[in-house]
C-alpha cells in the first residue's frame, strides 16, 4: 500500500496491525481474512491519525459531513 511514503503524517504499525489479526484469525485457512483485517485496522489508523494530528477544522467537519451523508444503501 505504500503507506510509508504516501500519508507521512500517520503512525506505522503495520506489524502491530498484522498481530491483532492474526490474534484474532489464527488458523491457516483464513490468512486472506487476515490480510483484509490488517489493511483495515491500517486504514483507519491513518483516519484516526487525521483526526488527531493534520487535518484542519473546516476540513475536518467537511470529511465528518460527507461520511454522515455516505451510506451502504447507495451501493
Amino acid at each position: 500500500m505504500e503507506f510509508k511514503s504516501k500519508v507521512t503524517y500517520t503512525r506505522h504499525r503495520i506489524t502491530e496491525a498484522y498481530l491483532w489479526s492474526l490474534g484474532t484469525y489464527f488458523e491457516p485457512q483464513y490468512s486472506q481474512a487476515r490480510v483484509i483485517t490488517t489493511m483495515a485496522l491500517i486504514l483507519f489508523t491513518a483516519l484516526d491519525d487525521m483526526y488527531d494530528a493534520y487535518g484542519t477544522m473546516e476540513e475536518l467537519e467537511l470529511f465528518t459531513d460527507a461520511m454522515d451523508e455516505y451510506s451502504i444503501c447507495n451501493i
